[in-house]
Order: C-alpha cells, then structure tokens, then sequence
C-alpha cells in the first residue's frame, strides 16, 4: 500500500508486464521484438494465502474479519469471510464472480476491484476455496 492511499498495492501479472515493455519499446524507437522477462518476474504458482494476503486483506483483513487498513475509508464495510451465517449464502460461482469482476456483482461495494485480468481463473478458484476455509462453511445446499 502506497503512503496516503487507501488502494491495495496490485502487482502486475507477466503478461501485462511484457505488454506494458514492450509498448515502451515500441514508444522510443527501437525495434520493437520479443521481450523476455527476467528470471525473477516469470509466471510461477502462487501460494493462495500468499494471493489473500496481496490481493484481500487489505480490506478484508488478514483473517479475513472485514477490518483490513483500508476498511475504515470505505463507506460500506468489506465483506467478514469468517462469518459462515452470510458466507454460506453465497455460491461458489457468487464469490467466483465477486472476485474476478468486483464486489459490484453481489449489490456490495463498486469499490470493490475485480482482479479476473490479475488473477487466472485457478487462482480465484483457490481464493474461494480459502474463503470457504476461513468461514469454514459451504455454499448454500442448492448451488452444491
């Protein structure tokens, strides 16, 4: 998180990253060409408490309690994934959604980011299947 900004810091995925270079390349003059990254910024697994962590607790909290650092600036509280009474009345495909296009999609908060262009569609599988151990409950019995 940036000093005196209330927006989680988001890294970027290789594949934007190799966009973003190679648009500059292009922009100086150079030939443009392939572009490949280093070492260090290629594609590798991600731990999913690793992408909670980067990705959710800033404003859900890093036990997912809805009091991350950048809750008290938002005007509706962040979603409290360890509370199973609302979580288990959310689908998978619900929290799947909310993930990938933004909270806007369940009637919460538009200020809410969606992270589909950050994240693969594994990867938010895995954050809901991790929702789903913090509030350790299920979805609702008809969209199982």
């Amino acid at each position: 998180m940036r000093p005196g900004s209330a927006m989680p810091k988001v890294p970027m995925s290789p594949e934007t990253l190799e966009l973003v270079v190679s648009y500059l390349v292009a922009r100086r003059g150079s030939p443009a060409g392939t572009v490949t990254l280093p070492p260090a910024l290629a594609a590798a697994p991600r731990d999913t408490h690793a992408l909670y962590l980067t990705f959710c607790a800033g404003c859900h909290g890093t036990t997912g309690r809805g009091d991350g650092p950048n809750a008290k600036f938002l005007p509706i509280r962040p979603a409290v994934h360890t509370d199973a009474t609302t979580m288990s009345q959310r689908s998978d495909d619900m929290l799947f959604d909310a993930v990938a296009a933004g909270g806007y999609v369940l009637g919460r908060s538009n200020r809410m980011p969606g992270f589909g262009a950050t994240l693969t569609s594994a990867e938010i599988r895995g954050l809901v299947r991790y929702i789903r151990e913090l509030c350790r409950c299920a979805g609702p019995a008809w969209a199982r």
